[in-house]
């Protein structure tokens, strides 16, 4: 596979081996079409890289505050099932001390 990617590069620079002038600003210089061809791809890949790390990061930074939410949550819910344990047995107590000694509920 390398092999064909090297053969298709090689012929790539056979075929486009002509001399071209780069005028940027106050520079100018001459090159061989190949290389401003090669360059030019190899900006771009690098620019595409730098904007999918970007991305990777940014959500991978999401993903993490997310996944705090939800222990910040799972805390809370735990908390919450706990505390309605507790008024469920004060309910209970007081319904049993309502009732009184006898197990009857007083007369209003």
């Amino acid at each position: 596979m390398l092999l064909l990617l090297l053969l298709g590069v090689a012929t790539f620079a056979m075929q486009n081996s002509a001399m071209v002038v780069i005028q940027l600003a106050f520079w100018r210089f001459e090159t061989s079409l190949v290389i401003v061809i090669l360059g030019s791809a190899a900006a771009g890949a690098l620019a595409v890289g730098v904007i999918g790390l970007v991305r990777q990061i940014s959500s991978g930074l999401k993903v993490r505050d997310y996944q705090a939410k939800i222990r910040r949550l799972e805390a809370e819910g735990k908390a919450n099932l706990e505390r309605a344990r507790k008024l469920e047995e004060e309910l209970a107590y007081l319904k049993e001390r309502q009732r009184g000694p006898n197990g009857q509920a007083p007369e209003v």
